[in-house]
């Protein structure tokens, strides 16, 4: 569970106080692919996850859950982009 605490803090470290519109859409991105994400151990981690994530429903299951809140939140910081 720390490691997913961890994950849900990088976006707002990464995002200044008071963002534009065109700083959040960057901010979801750089914090959700942060390089720490992906070093040594937890690089397999993830591997291993989304390996797995082919083949154990319930493991796909959070996989998709993980996708669909990604794609929310850019869908959400790119609508802020253009008008109505």
């Amino acid at each position: 569970m720390q490691g997913g605490v961890l994950y849900r803090r990088d976006i707002p470290d990464v995002l200044p106080p008071d963002p534009s519109s065109a700083q959040r859409p960057k901010a979801i991105i750089d914090g959700s692919f942060s390089p720490r994400h992906f070093h040594g151990s937890k690089r397999k981690v993830w591997m291993q996850f989304m390996i797995a994530s082919q083949s154990e429903p319930h493991i796909g299951r959070v996989y998709n859950l993980m996708g669909e809140r990604f794609m929310a939140n850019i869908r959400d910081a790119v609508k802020r982009l253009v008008p109505e």
